[in-house]
């Protein structure tokens, strides 16, 4: 598409109709590419739509993919929203689901060895607690996002070095007025004359940051600790994308952290372990039950998300370059939610799929039965950048990987109590009942986004399932934090009132 025209172009071979406009187009040839097109066309408010049109040329986002995944299944079509970006063609995704040509991840080529043998020593056995150490000067990487912004906090209130806030702009003003801007909106006047923090203009996407070498030299004499928080907040696209911003970009700390010396402290995701439920709007369910361990990497867990491959990729970088020198720790993250202080969340909330379950959930107003045995998982977005650099000021090469979750989980049926006293009370129903309301809210006007957050949710039998079989185990994370003299926050009523209050105050919740 170029200066707001669709450009289809002439296709050889094929007879090319047109619009009342004029502009050439194919139509679809069979049944489901018809249907395909049909609802297509209803998403983007946009017609007559070819079958060598692409979604995304004409307009569509990651929010319209999703509503067209859920209305495409509404009408008995299946397929992933990752399966849009791959196929954004009408004559392409047709084809992926006529012949269910489903691209399965396979890693089982990869060799793990080494991985394994440093992994080896995140074990209760080699548990041992290191002594304290000044963190020194930090580079920080994702300062603008809701953790990195975090652990600047942790860091400003605890350590005395130095933050060079690495933050993407056009220029050093673009950047710094930007990095005010959340800094004030997460932490209001707190850091209004803050001395300690330098923000610099830099692209983690270009060789030496997009600095020069001068001041890329600069920063190599300056650093003791690298903190990478940067990861793109998208969980589909191409897998290029993620592979440039989560692989590339660390690549290029490891660079800088193995010629200046600097211990790296690289933030993943509990997502590479293949349970992606609370970061993704579809997760994977294991056919058998595993254990993911602070000395696992891979357990035979299929990556078809690109984000959660993309993470993965990038631990297996950073655990390989220690075989190269490089002082590294991995912290995988759980379910980050708001703050415990005061019940403050990041600015883009509305892209989080834990949240938006939420939302439908006390809008909707009913729960099913079936899954009374869930828990919730809270992991406090300060307690979580606490916990980090509590690890990374007591820094050692012998411990690589640690699993920053929170143990104080929450059953539903405790989680109903809460709620009912907080003003929003759920009905518990049958999976039948539950089913067919949900059916229902695809044809409410402004409800239909409750249908569009769960259907990717639902398996065969007209269910949610949110039991991937993978088991995420921290006690030796747990254990360490204990004798480091931190302890995961209680999540009660004090905290899910704060909870409710902010989303309230911010008209995101209407109970």
């Amino acid at each position: 598409m170029a200066n707001g025209k669709i450009n289809r172009g002439l296709l050889p071979d094929v007879v090319l109709n047109q619009n009342e406009k004029g502009v050439a187009y194919e139509k679809p040839e069979d049944e489901m590419e018809k249907r395909i097109v049909l609802i297509m066309e209803q998403v983007l408010g946009f017609a007559p739509i070819g079958r060598e049109d692409d979604f995304f040329d004409l307009g569509g986002d990651s929010l319209k993919a999703i509503e067209f995944v859920s209305k495409m299944h509404g009408d008995g079509i299946y397929f992933t929203l990752q399966n849009v970006y791959d196929h954004p063609t009408v004559r392409g995704l047709a084809e992926y689901i006529k012949t269910d040509n489903h691209l399965a991840v396979s890693l089982g080529d990869m060799d793990f060895t080494s991985v394994n043998h440093i992994l080896e020593k995140n074990k209760m056995e080699y548990m041992a607690t290191p002594r304290k150490e000044n963190v020194g000067s930090l580079l920080l990487a994702g300062a603008t996002g809701y953790l990195g912004i975090h652990i600047l906090d942790d860091f400003l209130e605890h350590d005395d070095g130095i933050a060079y806030c690495l933050v993407r702009g056009k220029n050093q003003v673009d950047s710094k007025k930007r990095f005010e801007e959340l800094l004030e909106f997460y932490f209001g006047d707190k850091y209004k004359e803050a001395s300690r923090i330098k923000v610099v203009c830099a692209d983690l996407q270009k060789d030496y940051f997009g600095l020069s070498k001068s001041e890329y030299s600069r920063l190599l004499s300056a650093v003791d600790t690298v903190v990478n928080a940067a990861a793109s907040v998208k969980h589909y696209g191409s897998y290029q994308y993620f592979y440039e911003i989560n692989v590339e970009a660390v690549r290029r700390l490891i660079e800088f952290c193995l010629e200046s010396g600097a211990k790296l402290i690289h933030t993943s995701r509990m997502s590479v372990s293949g349970n992606s439920f609370a970061d993704t709007f579809e997760g994977y369910v294991s056919e058998t039950e595993k254990h993911f361990y602070e000395s696992d990497l891979y357990i035979g867990q299929p990556l078809d998300n690109v984000y959660a491959r993309s993470k993965f990729e990038a631990e297996k970088l950073v655990l390989e370059s220690v075989q190269k020198g490089l002082r590294a720790n991995i912290m995988r993250l759980g379910n980050l939610t708001n703050r415990f202080r005061d019940g403050a969340f990041q600015k883009n909330h509305e892209t989080n799929a834990f949240l938006m379950r939420i939302k439908a959930i006390l809008e909707m107003g009913l729960f099913p039965d079936y899954l009374m045995d869930l828990y919730l998982e809270f992991t406090p977005i300060d307690a979580a950048a606490e916990a980090i650099m509590t690890i990374a000021r007591h820094f050692t090469v012998e411990r690589t990987v640690f699993h920053i979750n929170s143990t104080k989980v929450v059953y539903m049926d405790k989680m109903m109590s809460y709620f009912r006293e907080l003003g929003c009370p759920l009905e518990v129903v049958s999976g039948e009942a539950f089913t067919d309301a949900l059916r229902k809210t695809m044809e409410q006007k402004g409800q239909e986004y409750i249908f569009e957050t769960f259907i990717n949710d639902m398996d065969d039998d007209d269910r949610l399932n949110y039991d991937s079989k993978i088991r995420i185990e921290n006690e030796f994370t747990v254990e360490y934090l204990r004798r480091l003299d931190f302890e995961w926050p209680d999540i009660g009523m004090e905290y899910l009132k704060k909870y409710i209050t902010y989303f309230r105050k911010i008209n995101y919740l209407e109970v």
